[in-house]
């Protein structure tokens, strides 16, 4: 596109009403595109389970358990690890408008899936969306903000699931309150994450130590807190405001 800057300057000019109307429906049809392909490959992974016999599949169950000091320091849209006041570990999310959580699971089966959160004056949690593997999926929100709860659909022969937020707005503290000295854009603290392939996820028993591996590299982890700290009591933390 020509003249696609202001002369002397950096600011994109704004786009014609017929090149953005354009945009938006190319955008739209590749959304559709990605869909159908989706379809397609889930048809003919449905035939060649049938095929093999891998949908006959037993009743045992799986759970897996995700904490701050398990996600990814690469994971998108998260910060680095903190502490709140009573030593538990928490991350704020809000680096970017979605954060992402990747995990190994067997797809065979499909998952049901908590997340616990801090409840956020400044951001609501019952607007929060959600995805797995970039496919928008029903997310709930509980009356306290405190747990998002959804599900993992199957996919024959998977073995990861990429799951998603896009976060309702994000805010900066000290614009919301002048006194707090912290620039930074914030969107909701993440405390945890659990998965089933049984019963809904939910709660919290803290010397669960079952993990899932992350489909990325870790790479080097944030200073690992001392274990009197780790275990320590399940209090909200200090919410920057």
């Amino acid at each position: 596109m020509e003249n696609d800057r202001e002369s002397g300057g950096t600011r994109p000019l704004a786009v014609p009403a017929p090149e953005a109307r354009e945009l938006k429906i190319r955008l739209a049809l590749a959304e559709r595109a990605i869909a159908e392909s989706a379809a397609r490959i889930a048809e003919l992974s449905c035939a060649l389970a049938e095929f093999t016999g891998v949908e006959q599949r037993s009743g045992a169950s799986a759970a897996i358990f995700l904490d701050a000091d398990s996600v990814s320091p690469f994971a998108l849209g998260f910060y680095n690890r903190e502490f709140d006041k009573l030593g538990r570990p928490f991350r704020w999310t809000g680096k970017s408008d979605i954060f992402e959580i990747r995990l190994r699971l067997n797809r065979n089966a499909p998952w049901t899936f908590a997340m616990e959160v801090q409840a956020n004056p400044n951001v609501d949690t019952r607007n929060l969306r959600g995805f797995v593997d970039y496919i928008e999926v029903p997310i709930e929100a509980d009356e306290a903000g405190k747990f998002v709860t959804g599900s993992i659909p199957e996919r024959y022969f998977g073995m990861t699931a990429t799951l998603t937020f896009l976060l309702p707005n994000t805010y900066i503290p000290s614009i919301v309150n002048p006194s707090v000295q912290d620039n930074r854009t914030l969107g909701l603290i993440f405390y945890e994450l659990r998965a089933s392939t049984c019963e809904p996820a939910s709660g919290v028993d803290p010397d669960d130590d079952a993990r899932p591996e992350a489909e990325e590299a870790f790479g080097e982890r944030d200073e690992v807190a001392p274990r009197g700290r780790r275990r320590a009591g399940r209090r909200d933390a200090e919410t920057t405001s």
